[in-house]
């Protein structure tokens, strides 16, 4: 999968602790990724190389094409939207505080309290609401997160992105 090529990249494949977004999305372009049913993200096996047939089936899915999307705040965002509207999907890499990871709410998403800080996240943004006041979120959690594995965040969550990748799709 991605996210152990990408560790791997950088030399982090034994344990979870994370990696740069540029590289599981380097990782997804070169190598492809299997479908989810093939090889799910697992909490226990995700230290674990996927096996050949992860990568066999991911085949289908390499080409990727990506471009960064420049900007801070506010910039950022509406270069975000720009790229959906253009109907590329972003990923967004993130820092998140505690309450993100505990809530299984419904609530909008709003911004993360920077002194209580947990770590880094990434997501995909799928759209936007008319205005751009709320974005719609994609996590990889499952379905047990928030309103099954998705959720409105704020234009003030989204604005506190440390990056963010438009995607424009495979062969």
């Amino acid at each position: 999968d991605p996210y152990y090529t990408g560790r791997a990249l950088a030399g982090l494949q034994r344990e979870d602790g994370g990696a740069y977004l540029r590289d599981v999305i380097k990782a997804f372009s070169h190598l492809g990724s299997p479908p989810e049913a093939v090889s799910p993200l697992r909490l226990a096996t995700i230290n674990k190389q996927p096996g050949p047939d992860s990568y066999r089936q991911g085949i289908s899915w390499r080409g990727l094409k990506y471009s960064r999307i420049g900007g801070t705040g506010s910039s950022l965002v509406a270069g975000m939207h720009a790229a959906l509207v253009a109907r590329k999907p972003v990923v967004i890499g993130i820092e998140v505080d505690s309450d993100f990871l505990d809530d299984d709410g419904k609530d909008l998403i709003g911004p993360q309290n920077r002194s209580d800080i947990v770590g880094g996240h990434a997501m995909l943004v799928s759209g936007f609401e008319a205005g751009g006041d709320r974005s719609r979120l994609v996590n990889s959690w499952g379905i047990d997160w928030r309103d099954y594995g998705r959720a409105w965040a704020s234009r003030s969550f989204l604005a506190q992105a440390r990056e963010a990748w438009a995607i424009e799709g495979g062969s």
